[in-house]
Formats: C-alpha cells, structure tokens, sequence
C-alpha cells in the first residue's frame, strides 16, 4: 500500500515508532537469548512496517548492517550505531525524537571511542539545528568534518561537505557554498557513490538558480536527476524534480512547471518524504496563485504549512506564510493579508537567513504601502535593498527599488523617488523584465509630473504606454485609434464649452458696462473705473481660453505621434519572425498563407505610413501582364479554394506593362483577397484587360454583396472600414484598398469603384504598355542604381556576406544593412530594396538587386 496524502502519512509515523518501542523495550534486556529474540522480533516489526510503507534502501541497509553487528554481542560501539540509525529515520518527520536517540548514541560513541559513530552523530544534530534553527549549526559541521577527515571516512566527510554547502547556501555566501559542493563532489566521484554526485550537482544548479543563471540550473537539475534516476534514488529525482519546476516557474512555463511538482509531490509521498512534501507543496502553491485558482492555492499551501509544522521547519513555516499572504494580496484583502505576511516575517528573522528575511520584508512593505502606512512601507524597503545589495542576489533589486520608489512618491518624497525609480528601471531592462520596466517607468512619470518636470514627464508617459501595451495587435491598434477619436471629440467638446463660457463672461461683462456707461452721470469716475475693470477681466478670460486651446491640440498631436510611434513598433516586431516563417521550410500550407497574408498586412501598414510621407522611388522593369496575374492566382490559391472560387482572366494578346513589380504584385494580391472575402461560395472572380491607346484598361469584379454609394469613397481611407452586414458580414482593417490606391498613384494611374448593392463590385484602373511611358513615369530611373564610385564602395564590400545569406535571415540582412552610414539617396533605395526582397523571400529580385552594384554607373 502507498499513502495519498498528509493524515495517512502521520498515522503510518506513529505505528512505526509504536512497532520500534516494542523491539527496543525487548532489546534493553541485554542478554544474548533476549538479543537473538529482539532481532527475530525487529524482522517481524520491519515486515509489519514494510506493508505499510518502503523504507529507503539506504535505511533499510544501514539498519541491517546494524542488526548483524548487534547478533554478534550488545556492544557499546554497535548500540551508537543502532541509535544513529533510529536518529536517521526520524530525523523527517519528528525532530524531537530524533534528537533524544543522537544524546543516547553519542553517549554509547563517546564511551566506545567510535569516532565514525561520533561524527555522525554530531552532523545529524547539526541538521536537526538548521532545520529547527534554534541554534547556528556551523560548529557541529566543522566538529563532524574534523573527525571524518582524521579517521579518512569518505562517506561521512563529503555528506558533511553537503551540509556545509547548504548552510552557507542559505546565507547566500555561494562563493564557499560552491567550494564545500566541489570538495564533496569530488570526494563521491573518487569512490563511486553516484547518489552523492546527484546530490551535488543538484546543489550546485541551486546556486545557478539563485544568481540568475537559469540555463546553467536546469542542465544541472536534468543531470542530477538522469544520474540519480539511474541508481533508484527516488528522493534525489524529486528534489531535483522540484527545483526544475520552480525554473519552469521563473521563465513562465507553468504548465511544465505544475507537471514537475507533481511527479515530485508523488515520490515525497511514497517516501514519506515530509520535508520535501512541504517545499514542492509550496512551490505548486505559488504557481496556482500565479493562476489566480485561489481554492486549489489555499488547499495547497495549507496541506505545505501542515507538513512543515509537522517537521517543524520554521523556513517552509515561514515561506507558506508569506505565500499564503500574497494569496491574500493579490485578491485585494490586504488587511487579512497582513497578519500572515508579518508571521513570515518573524519566522525569517527567527532563522537568521538574510535572504529569507529579505524576501518577507518585500511582501510586508507592499502590504503595507497598500494599505496607506508608507513610512513603515519605506523601512522594510530600504531593509530589502540593503541585504539584496549586501549578498548580490541580483534577481529581487529592480522590484524593490521600483516598490521603494512607489512608497517614496506615495509619501510626496517625488525628488527622492526619481533616481531611484531610474535606477530600478535601468537594471530591469537589463534583465529584460517588461512589467517591471513598464512600472519604473509611471513611477518616473509621477515623480516628474509632480515636481513641474513636464517635458520628461511625457516621454516617461509614452514609454509606460509602449511597454504597457507591447503586445498589441492590429485589432487592438483599431481600438485604440477608435478611443482616439472619442478623446479628440470629448476634447473638442469640452473646448467649445470653454470657449462659450468665456464668450458669455465677455459678453455679461459688456452688458453690466453699458449700464454702468447708463449711468455715467450719476457715478462719475467710479464708473469708469469699474469698466476698465471688466474689460481687463474679459482680456484675461481670453488668454486663458486660448492657453488652454493650445495645450488640447499639444495633447491631441502627442497623441497622434504616439499613435505612429505604436504603428511602427507593431508593425516591425510583427516582420521579422513573418520573414522567418515563410522562409522555412513546412508541411502546412496554411501556415505559410496566413504567414503571408500578416506579412501582406504589416508591408501594408508600412508602406501606406511611406507613401504619405515620403517620395517613393519605383523599381520600374517590362513584365508580361500574364505572368503576373499568375504570381498573384497563385499566393491566394488556398483562400480561392476554401471557398471554391476561381479567377477568369481574358486577354487576347500577349502585353508587357512597365510597373514596379512588387508593389504592383501585392495591387493585385490585396484586390484578390477583398475581392474573395466578399464572394459567395462556389462564385468567379473576373480580370479583364484591354488595350486602349498606350495603356492597359483593367477591371478586377466580384459577384459579392456590393458596396453602397455612401461608402464606395470611405473604403480607400485608412483603416475606413463599410459595415460588414452591407458587406457579406466580413469586416477589414481597410489597409489594402489605401495601399492599393496610393501605389496605383505612383504609377500615374487611379483607381476607380463601380458597384451597386446586390450586383457585384468592379476595381477599376490602368496601367502604362512598355514602350509607350508616359511623361510622368519617363523621368524615373529603371532596372540600375546609378552610384557614384564612392557611393559604390560603401556596399561593394558587402556584396559575398549579403550572397551568403538566406532569406528567411531577413531580420539579419536588415541589421547588416542598416549598419551603413551614409546621406546618399540612391543607398538609402537601394538597401530599402534588399531589405524589402529578402522579408518578400524573392530571391530573384533579391540577386538582381545584388547584381545592380556591380554595374558601375
């Protein structure tokens, strides 16, 4: 049988220590007969135990070796051993008991002169004292580590070594925490024992964790627990086990994470485990809070803080209250929350571990600056600062510098809170902490604003908001655009109201002075005095309503620019990883044309942004008008076919059209894919051409639901959207149709609608025949750069790294290029070009461009 769960384990405890009583009572007796009745009787016992629970092999062993020495004849050298062994067994689950055997077996070591016996005995209370922390176990670990190393016993020095390693672990001193590691480590590789190795390195990955070195943690934890895994040591893979959970836990894998504390909850419990059963419980805990599953947290950690105080491990007491706490915290119960966040933080000082302390005094200083006493906020905090800073635990400093400089601005202390708000945000972009950053950067805002430091104040605002919504996507940036609009028109509102307002004070103002002028005669100089008066008045109503007008359409601009500024980051941090995508390899067509289709969105959102500010300069080349309604068939045909749609394309002779081949490509891209949206099922899409003169009419039509007259114009504006139920009930963004006009426009052409609800929609244009250009497309450059030599040696040396690229390195290329320093035009186009085939994955263009650098001009 295996227990499930705590009670099964407390009730098994005490039938053990009821069937040991009984072989101890017979075993006192002293004589041989009643000895060989004692070992028959301790076999019976251990069966009866067995049945109930394994004990580990490592125990049962020592046990038996015991037992054999003890057959021979009760000597005072064996019975120190017999009462190590029981001190062993329940040194986990009952401290006081085992503490009682260590006096009676260094009494039986000290009478004997077995040193062996001795050591352990001293090392055994020396984790009894770390564990309880009612007293500094240093000296029993160094008295232990003395006498083994004087009588040679390996496997009592490197478990000693082990202890060492953990005590100074846990003041955070890694430096000589990692020595005694390695010392012990190579002492178990020396004689083999593989367990000990597991434990080690398990160790060592502890300390990795702890400086912030989490690839180093969990290669460790994974090679502690193969190690341990091949020599049965079931205890050793849920230590491990659990710390690589709590690594899962740091990088936000909680599903891995959870998985981890639960195959470690269910070796602690099959090895009645108590001490392990307590932290891994924690560690789950904390992850369900991270969740928000409250219940199954407040199950958790209360199952953890029964574990521990069953042990009386006054650090897990300490960590389940804090975790209990912050359980409290974040539910908004900051008063229930306190009294469990102050018990924790006793308990830590109780134990003397300066990180412990410093953690609990962090949780209690947020309680408290929460709950209005920043004063008291302010001293854990500095508190916190200075251990984290003292022991160089790295991880915590940009949380509590952000929290002291909340508790600071909270306190009106806004000069003493900015640098430290700085500095705090500083470290966490090192650290690449998006949250915390975002904080440190409102608490740099609120500092700033507060003491007239308006300029800084703003930018620190438009960086909170970019790392606040970083993650925003493109029917996000809609929203946002949408509550614009309502601000802009609140604003706009609100101004009209002011400005009324002041009209009718200027206006009450002049009334009351005509009727004063009425009565001239009788006031005389007073009058004129008073009229003076309000015309002042009304001046200075004036200004102010003007000071505020200005400052509105200020904020409306920042706005603007902060929305561009968001546009851009979306768009670019969208880009790369798009590149990426299409230029792998996959099995997944649908993966790469909703890959391409992002990427069509995102080039789409850049170049309209490009075209409205800029001067584009087309890559004009012949292309057959065939061939390239094929490129475009082609990169929708898993769309056609969702909806079993085909394209109809008639033309009756072969036609070259003068275009930018890209930017016309994606034309009829996009207008394919409106054109597809809207069409029902099982419909035809139809391209005609005809040659008109020097160009070539173009229609693209649909057999859709139409568009109405009020919203054929509004389709062409950014982001204008028609109402999807007049529209098949498919929205768009409203990008393609923006793109597709102002590339049309570049070309010298325009781009008309003809549609009529319930009758289909036609897109109109045309485009210019080779060999007839127009005036306006004749003055542009074609197919070649024309660089100057020292234009051309900035690049030419680029040209072998560029080649040996891949495409779907785009990002790479991009970094590359942009790393050229230079004014020139004819550059900046054509590094835009590269840059802009290498995200489109066209190596030919790609390569020609390339070529293009050789041609000297």
């Amino acid at each position: 049988m295996r227990c499930n769960n705590l009670s099964t384990l407390i009730a098994r405890d005490k039938e053990w220590k009821f069937l040991n009583f009984r072989f101890k009572s017979v075993f006192m007796v002293g004589n041989k007969r009643n000895c060989f009745f004692a070992l028959c009787l301790f076999g019976f016992t251990t069966l009866c135990f067995n049945s109930f629970s394994q004990l580990s092999e490592k125990k049962q062993q020592k046990l038996d070796s015991i037992l054999n020495e003890i057959a021979k004849g009760p000597s005072d050298s064996a019975l120190a051993h017999y009462y190590n062994g029981l001190a062993g067994v329940y040194f986990k689950s009952d401290f006081d008991i085992c503490d009682r055997y260590l006096d009676t077996a260094m009494l039986f070591a000290d009478k004997s002169g077995n040193l062996h016996a001795l050591a352990w005995s001293i090392r055994i209370r020396g984790d009894v004292k770390s564990y309880t922390s009612e007293e500094d176990p240093l000296k029993y670990y160094l008295s232990s580590l003395e006498i083994s190393e004087s009588i040679k016993n390996d496997f009592e020095t490197f478990t000693t070594c082990n202890s060492l390693g953990i005590y100074y672990k846990q003041r955070s001193i890694y430096d000589t925490a990692i020595l005694y590691y390695e010392k012990g480590y190579s002492i178990a590789e020396r004689v083999g024992n593989y367990r000990a190795m597991a434990r080690f390195i398990g160790n060592s990955a502890n300390i990795k964790k702890r400086i912030g070195d989490y690839d180093g943690a969990v290669a460790g934890y994974l090679r502690a627990i193969h190690l341990a895994d091949s020599i049965g040591s079931e205890n050793s893979v849920g230590i491990n086990l659990m710390n690589l959970g709590n690594i899962y836990t740091l990088n936000g894998n909680k599903t891995d994470a959870v998985d981890a504390f639960l195959k470690s909850k269910e070796i602690a419990i099959r090895n009645d485990n108590y001490l392990l059963l307590a932290y891994v419980l924690n560690n789950l805990g904390s992850v369900y809070v991270g969740l928000k599953d409250y219940e199954q947290a407040f199950e958790t950690l209360s199952s953890s803080l029964e574990a521990a105080n069953k042990i009386k491990n006054k650090r897990m007491i300490s960590a389940n209250n804090r975790d209990l706490g912050n359980m409290l915290f974040q539910q908004y119960k900051f008063e229930e929350a306190l009294p469990y966040f102050q018990k924790a933080y006793d308990i830590a000082l109780e134990t003397k571990e300066e990180s412990r302390i410093a953690d609990a005094s962090t949780f209690l200083a947020k309680c408290h600056l929460w709950l209005g006493d920043h004063n008291q906020s302010l001293k854990l905090y500095q508190s916190s600062l200075e251990i984290y800073q003292r022991i160089g635990e790295k991880e915590a400093i940009p949380s509590v510098l952000i929290g002291l400089s909340t508790a600071l601005n909270k306190s009106g202390k806004f000069r003493d809170a900015l640098p430290i708000a700085t500095e705090g945000t500083k470290i966490a972009k090192e650290m690449g902490k998006i949250g915390l950053i975002s904080d440190g950067y409102n608490q740099q805002y609120i500092s700033r604003d507060a003491i007239g430091d308006f300029k800084n104040a703003l930018d620190n605002h438009v960086q909170f908001k970019l790392y606040s919504d970083s993650m925003v996507n493109v029917d996000l940036l809609k929203q946002i655009t949408t509550l614009e609009n309502d601000f802009k028109f609140e604003q706009e509102r609100e101004e009209q109201k002011r400005i009324q307002n002041a009209n009718e004070a200027e206006l009450n103002a002049q009334i009351l002075a005509q009727k004063n002028l009425r009565n001239i005669f009788i006031l005389g100089t007073g009058i004129l005095i008073v009229i003076a008066f309000f015309i002042y008045r009304s001046y200075r109503v004036k200004q102010r309503a003007n000071a505020i007008l200005n400052a509105k359409n200020e904020e409306i601009s920042n706005l603007s620019r902060f929305r561009e500024a968001m546009t851009g980051m979306i768009a670019h941090d969208l880009k790369n990883p798009l590149g990426i995508i299409l230029g792998t390899e996959t099995e997944k067509p649908s993966t790469r044309q909703m890959a391409r289709q992002m990427l069509g969105l995102v080039n789409n959102m850049l170049d309209v942004h490009k075209f409205e500010t800029t001067e584009v300069v087309l890559d004009m080349t012949n292309v057959q008008f065939n061939q390239l309604i094929a490129e475009a068939t082609e990169q929708v045909r898993p769309l056609l076919s969702e909806k079993n749609i085909d394209i109809k394309f008639e033309l009756q002779e072969l036609v070259e059209v003068n275009i930018d081949h890209e930017y016309m490509l994606r034309v009829f891209v996009n207008l394919f894919t409106n054109a597809i949206k809207y069409s029902p099922n099982n419909s035809t899409i139809s391209v005609n051409a005809e040659v008109i003169g020097s160009k070539l009419q173009i229609s693209v039509s649909d057999q859709g639901e139409g568009i109405a007259t009020e919203d054929q114009q509004r389709i062409f504006e950014n982001f204008g959207q028609v109402n999807p139920k007049k529209s098949g009930g498919v929205g768009s963004t409203g990008l393609g149709l923006s793109f597709c006009q102002l590339a049309l426009r570049a070309h010298g052409s325009d781009i008309n609608v003809d549609s009529k609800v319930g009758e289909g929609t036609s897109f109109i244009f045309s485009l210019e025949i080779s060999g007839s250009k127009s005036e306006h497309l004749e003055s542009r450059e074609t197919g070649i750069f024309r660089m100057t030599d020292s234009e051309r040696d900035m690049v030419i040396n680029m040209i072998p790294e560029l080649r040996a690229m891949k495409l779907h390195q785009a990002f790479a290329i991009e970094e590359l290029l942009e790393s050229i320093e230079s004014s020139s035009q004819q550059v900046s186009e054509w590094t835009e070009k590269v840059i802009s085939a290498a995200y489109a994955n066209n190596e030919e263009h790609y390569n020609e461009l390339l070529d293009m650098v050789d041609q000297k001009s």
